[in-house]
């Protein structure tokens, strides 16, 4: 957008999620309206503060006053997915998991790099020759994967933490909101809280089957 001609106009299609369901908002945010009684009503009015936040640093970019706005990570794929440029978009392309715990780097020659919390040892994999990432090669090769190691963790010190919640954490939460929100209809719909199954907890076959087809 800071690149766009500022005399002439230009269409963009903003669409937010919020201040639909899932119904969540950074805690600080929700703290600002401890007044409202409602806690669904707090949670409400918590998601569209920080949605008119968002819309205000897009609007600080578009009329280029470039302190208000954050600082913004991306690349036009138009020039490259018609032919106008050529080569990679990015030297480098970075995931980071919804805990922000689980990150990884793949690079240009598609060297991937995965770093999974504390508990679990780091991987790296060369996915032209393995592409099934069947064979970690971080005791073979620990200079690539410090390289990779320290792109990885420059790259997440610039981007915020992820604030929607974890997928366990969401299911607990949205559980816990519906109990406390709607007393009344839980005990009448004889409602429990969902119990949130790892692929090692489904029943045998289930899992492989889920995968067969979700990769079809």
């Amino acid at each position: 957008m800071s690149n766009l001609a500022k005399d002439r106009p230009f269409f963009l299609d903003l669409a937010y999620n919020a201040p639909h369901t899932s119904l969540q908002a950074p805690k600080e945010v929700i703290a600002k309206y401890y007044h409202i009684q409602d806690k669904k009503r707090r949670v409400d009015a918590a998601m569209i503060d920080v949605m008119d936040e968002g819309i205000g640093e897009v609007v600080a970019v578009a009329n280029g006053d470039a302190q208000k706005a954050p600082a913004m990570e991306g690349v036009n794929l138009i020039p490259f997915s018609t032919g106008e440029i050529s080569g990679a978009p990015h030297d480098s392309i970075f995931w980071r998991g919804g805990d922000n715990t689980r990150l990884s780097i793949l690079s240009s020659d598609r060297n991937k790099y995965l770093k999974i919390g504390t508990k679990e040892k780091s991987k790296l994999y060369q996915l032209p020759e393995d592409v099934s990432e069947k064979n970690n090669v971080i005791t073979e090769l620990p200079e690539l994967a410090q390289k990779l190691e320290l792109q990885l963790m420059a790259w997440n010190q610039l981007n915020v933490a992820n604030r929607l919640n974890p997928f366990k954490d969401y299911h607990q939460q949205r559980d816990e909101f519906f109990l406390n929100a709607f007393p009344d209809e839980a005990t009448e719909e004889g409602y429990k809280p969902e119990k949130i199954r790892t692929l090692k907890q489904c029943p045998q076959g289930a899992a492989q089957s889920w995968l067969s087809h979700s990769h079809q």
